[in-house]
């Protein structure tokens, strides 16, 4: 298990879901496949509580997401955190 270190800021490292030439040194593996897992579970709660097919669609192209994001933004890095520990728990089960 590495070393406890000091947190940085890596988004702007983080590669786009397309390629760019805008200086991201780190591409995440399979990221293309976490967006589509979180946002095929965001429709079928949207779906779950109600929405019809295009109402769900309508709403997750909508600036309300972005709102959403930007106002619930540490659940999301504490999200990302939690799945952290389930990945060492992983490594370490190999």
């Amino acid at each position: 298990m590495p070393k406890k270190q000091q947190m940085q800021d890596i988004t702007g490292l983080i590669g786009p879901l397309y390629h760019s030439d805008k200086g991201v040194t780190h591409l995440m593996y399979s990221y293309n496949s976490a967006a589509y897992l979180f946002w095929q579970g965001f429709y079928e709660g949207l779906i779950a509580q109600g929405f019809g097919h295009q109402q769900a669609l309508d709403e997750m192209t909508s600036k309300g997401v972005r709102r959403m994001f930007d106002a619930r933004g540490e659940e999301v890095t504490e999200l990302g955190r939690a799945m952290a520990k389930g990945y060492t728990s992983y490594l370490k089960s190999d």
